[in-house]
């Protein structure tokens, strides 16, 4: 299979080696046009991705990559979000797919992650009484989280 991984930082580091080789990528996908290589393969353009199985996106910038595939017409059911994959619905469609590329265990993991945070989304809005737009309020939760784990 030819999968790509979009992103050529830190998060990466959490994915290879733990749920996936680094053997089974053929390369990672950045804007940084001074990237040319990463853990040892090439790193390259998203307008240079042709012939691909997966994408798998492994940064915090979902937003601003899904306007890019679109733009490029990247198929979007070949593309799995690593991170920031929730919004009021899960951006991730097919989590069979997940499972044949990443594996059972990553799979389960980011489908609880995503219900847990609607859940919590909602329990807070329930709570405030406030109509807040849910994709604010997702990063407020997650911002909150950070500060309270480092205090």
């Amino acid at each position: 299979m030819k999968i790509y991984i979009w992103g050529t930082g830190r998060l990466v580091g959490n994915v290879i080696g733990r749920y996936i080789d680094i053997d089974t990528i053929e390369g990672f996908i950045d804007n940084d046009k001074t990237k040319r290589e990463y853990m040892g393969k090439k790193v390259i353009r998203p307008e240079q991705l042709v012939s691909y199985d997966a994408v798998l996106i492994a940064n915090l910038y979902r937003e601003e990559i899904t306007k890019q595939c679109r733009e490029l017409d990247i198929d979007m059911e070949k593309v799995i979000f690593l991170y920031s994959n929730c919004v009021m619905e899960d951006v991730n469609k097919d989590y069979a797919f997940v499972e044949k590329i990443l594996g059972k265990e990553y799979a389960n993991g980011i489908k609880v992650n995503h219900k847990r945070e609607m859940k919590e989304a909602k329990e807070y809005m329930d709570r405030i009484g406030l109509n807040v737009n849910p994709k604010t309020l997702i990063s407020r939760i997650k911002k909150k989280k950070r500060t309270l784990k480092t205090i």
